[in-house]
């Protein structure tokens, strides 16, 4: 390993790769180039990782095996020279990764046979068949971390602790049914103000319980070092040195290519993402309160991607220019949200006690979150996302921070001439994941899939008329005779 170089971006190693049958048979597939294919996904908003495996053989080790869609499968993959293991796809030991169904199974010429087999992580394979009926006691995050244990979870943990202290009777349901039930709740009690903004996924690095806070502003390694930012620009960015070549590092940070998309403002207000209005009923008091959302008046309250790089310069990716009713985007309450409570005098959870009968435990409370993580959450996976063809490498995860910097393509603004795109600028979010490793051609692309929820240019408003229209418009073009 000392002696490799990276030569060229998109280049990758192949060190493990090995399928276990049901059948205890072990099958090498790194040597007499069995493998042609391997795709691998990570996503932050699901709980586990997947992928597929397309492999060749001339031994009919689908009958031999046989191959049936009930193996594991050890994989490890890494871009040459990276050492540590945050930087390598690994899954071997006790962490691997086990196939779920054979896609399909081709013969092609006189005994060659393609097998197409699908996999996914092991601790979802175990969630799928594991029930929770019991009381869970403490943090949502301790919470958390024992559900972890029920499913075998042998992986690198990623937990940061929260501040409530609950109680929660799981009703025979799967532990990460459990976690995604109680996540919302969650309090974080460091990065400054508490948000409740927590997330639960996984990537080749282990299993992650974060909030939006830690993850913007706090640490990244269990070592409570900050690991590098990634740094992405478009390949016309890119410079040459003085050997008239560009750097190999440089290169795999270049854009190939990009797609862009922009928020949903319809779906935003469907939603109630933009603005909203909460009926809480406390049963236990018998009362009732309302509370009301409104996206851009609440905008600086929680933390975005550049809360912590631009402090001073964060906006919002909506204007706040009027309709012609004289309203913003989020001045409309356009979803009712009605949620029961159950919370004392006191401050806490009149429906749960500890075994001495006293009532100890955090109530629900979902007037301090319901609205607010919607609003936050979904316009930053449904607001600013960006796609990114770049070279692959086994170090970027999803849940990572990467800078983005990409041109704006068009004719410069003479008033302030400028390359770079006001949406498409700063920090964002890696929210998936897409591996190809072309193993025949040994060729590694990968698709990211990256968001933001804020500009550092505060978009232009009017407060005259209205981009629809003339303010408050009248119709005097109204039929009513339709008889003769």
């Amino acid at each position: 390993m000392s002696q490799e170089k990276l030569q060229r971006p998109g280049q990758f190693v192949l060190d493990v790769c090995t399928l276990h049958t049901s059948g205890n048979a072990v099958i090498d597939l790194v040597g007499g180039a069995n493998v042609m294919h391997i795709t691998f996904f990570e996503d932050m908003l699901t709980p586990y990782v997947q992928g597929s495996i397309v492999i060749q053989n001339q031994g009919a080790a689908s009958n031999i095996g046989p191959i049936i869609g009930q193996e594991t499968l050890e994989l490890v993959i890494r871009t040459p020279t990276m050492k540590e293991n945050h930087e390598i796809l690994s899954f071997v030991g006790k962490n691997r990764l086990q196939i779920t169904r054979v896609n399909n199974k081709r013969r092609i010429g006189a005994g060659t046979e393609f097998i197409s087999l699908e996999f996914f992580s092991g601790e979802w394979i175990r969630n799928s068949r594991t029930r929770v009926s019991k009381t869970l006691r403490g943090s949502i995050s301790s919470i958390t971390n024992n559900l972890l244990n029920d499913v075998g979870c042998f992986k690198k943990r990623y937990i940061e602790p929260s501040g409530e202290n609950k109680q929660y009777i799981a009703p025979n349901i799967r532990p990460f049914d459990c976690i995604n039930h109680l996540l919302p709740q969650a309090v974080s009690t460091g990065g400054g103000s508490p948000e409740r903004s927590f997330l639960f996924w996984e990537n080749k690095r282990g299993y992650h319980f974060r909030s939006l806070n830690s993850i913007v502003k706090g640490n990244t390694d269990a070592t409570n070092k900050d690991l590098p930012t990634h740094f992405y620009r478009h390949k016309d960015q890119i410079k040459y040195n003085k050997g008239g070549q560009i750097d190999v590092i440089d290169r795999l940070y270049a854009i190939l290519d990009f797609e862009t998309k922009h928020s949903d403002r319809f779906l935003n207000h469907m939603k109630g993402q933009l603005g909203s209005n909460l009926i809480q009923h406390n049963i236990y008091t018998k009362s009732y309160s309302r509370s009301s959302f409104n996206y851009l008046d609440h905008f600086n309250r929680w933390t975005h991607m550049n809360s912590h790089k631009r402090p001073t310069s964060t906006y919002p990716i909506y204007s706040e220019s009027p309709d012609v009713h004289g309203k913003r985007v989020s001045d409309y309450e356009s979803k009712t949200f009605l949620y029961p409570e159950n919370e004392t005098a006191t401050g806490f959870d009149a429906g749960m006690q500890d075994p001495n009968g006293d009532y100890i435990f955090a109530p629900y409370q979902p007037a301090s979150w319901v609205q607010r993580r919607r609003g936050q959450l979904g316009v930053l996976f449904g607001g600013i996302s960006i796609t990114l063809h770049v070279h692959g490498n086994t170090f970027v995860n999803a849940g990572d921070i990467v800078d983005v910097t990409l041109p704006y393509y068009g004719i410069k603004d003479a008033q302030k001439p400028t390359s770079i795109d006001r949406f498409l600028n700063g920090n964002m979010l890696v929210h998936q994941i897409a591996h190809e490793f072309d193993v025949a051609n040994f060729e590694h692309k990968m698709k990211l899939e990256c968001v933001s929820d804020d500009l550092e240019e505060e978009l232009p408003k009017t407060d005259e008329d209205s981009p629809e229209g003339e303010l408050s418009p009248t119709n005097d073009e109204v039929y009513q005779d339709f008889y003769l």
